[in-house]
Order: structure tokens, then C-alpha cells, then sequence
């Protein structure tokens, strides 16, 4: 990476990152990738202040969206906030959607189960994310075949995690919107970088 971080970004981007540092925010990206450079850039930042004589620093929190929210769900666990359920992995996840495939009547007329249990997986963290409740929209679904066997999918999914003890993390995001987060003791700025903005 260049010395010269001034040279990587807008003079806009730099000044705001800048701002942010000096207000002790808490980065969050949506990769570890984007962490890794962030950080680089944000330690070239402050190399470039010590330049000018402003001492040493205390480095910036900077996490990867997901571990964030794996933290966040801990927490919220352990302080009472939230069921105890256990965050899965993508590929736990997965075994969840195939199963849930596997009781659709669907599921023999398929020529990859494993393909379609990955696509609705997607799907369904895609209308997670973009806040739709799903049984607002039943009518639709039932619209056209495979719109029909994708909301019975995503039922027979809910009722499997709904009977265990795991979250799938899409879900414990939706949850996580859902608290009442009045008097957290963690009331730090937060800068996401990386993101599309709706």
C-alpha cells in the first residue's frame, strides 16, 4: 500500500474517514477483504498524523459485517435479550434448506435438490435483508408454480429451525433490528463502508 493513503481515495472519502476515527466510530465492511484494506488504509492515515507530530493512537474497532453480528447476537444471548439459539454457518444453513426441500412434493421433479436448495437459500436471505415479511406476501407467492414451491420451501425451513435450537444469520439480523437497544452501553458511531445503499 502507498504511503500517500490521499493517493487510494476521494478527498471526501479521507476527510470523513478521518472524522470518524477522531470520533471513535466502529467500521464495519461486508467481507473480510474490505476489513483487511480498510485497515491498512486507516493505519496509513494515522501514520501520516504521527508524521505530523500527533503521537500514537488507539486502532480503530474495524469488523467484517457478519462476525459483527455474530458478537451482537452473543451479547444480546447472554444478556437476556434474545432466545438461546445458536448462530449456523452457511454451510449448516444450507442443510437446513435441503431438508426443507425434501418434504416439499417438489422436491423428486428436480434435477439438482442441492442447486435449488442453495438458490432458495439466496432468496430467502435477499428478502431478509430487504425487510419483507413473507407472509404479507402469500398471495403473491401462490401466483405462479415456482413462486409457490419456493414460500412452501420457506416454510418447511422456518418450521425446522423454528423446532431446533439454531438461527440462521439473516434471521438473527432481523431479530437483532427488532430490540430495544435503549441504554446500551455501546453508543459509538458506526461506519459501514463497502455497502450499496438501497
Amino acid at each position: 500500500m502507498p504511503n500517500n493513503f490521499s493517493s487510494l481515495v476521494d478527498s471526501d472519502v479521507a476527510n470523513q474517514l478521518e472524522k470518524a476515527l477522531d470520533r471513535g466510530a466502529l467500521f464495519l465492511t461486508p467481507n473480510t477483504r474490505l476489513a483487511s484494506y480498510l485497515r491498512d488504509l486507516l493505519d496509513s492515515i494515522m501514520l501520516e498524523r504521527q508524521k505530523l507530530g500527533q503521537g500514537v493512537w488507539q486502532s480503530p474497532e474495524l469488523l467484517p459485517f457478519d462476525a459483527w453480528t455474530t458478537a451482537q447476537w452473543t451479547a444480546a444471548m447472554l444478556s437476556g435479550k434474545t432466545a438461546p439459539r445458536l448462530m449456523l454457518t452457511k454451510g449448516q444453513d444450507l442443510l437446513y434448506w435441503e431438508q426443507a426441500l425434501d418434504q416439499s412434493t417438489i422436491a423428486q421433479t428436480l434435477m439438482s435438490p442441492a442447486a435449488a436448495a442453495a438458490q432458495a437459500q439466496q432468496g430467502y436471505q435477499l428478502l431478509k435483508q430487504g425487510l419483507v415479511d413473507i407472509d404479507q406476501h402469500a398471495f403473491e407467492f401462490s401466483s405462479a408454480v415456482d413462486s409457490r414451491a419456493f414460500y412452501d420451501w420457506i416454510k418447511h425451513y422456518e418450521a425446522l429451525i423454528e423446532s431446533g435450537t439454531h438461527i440462521a444469520l439473516v434471521d438473527a439480523q432481523s431479530q437483532l433490528l427488532s430490540l430495544n437497544n435503549d441504554g446500551s452501553a455501546d453508543n459509538r458511531i458506526v461506519v459501514m463502508v463497502g455497502f450499496q445503499a438501497p
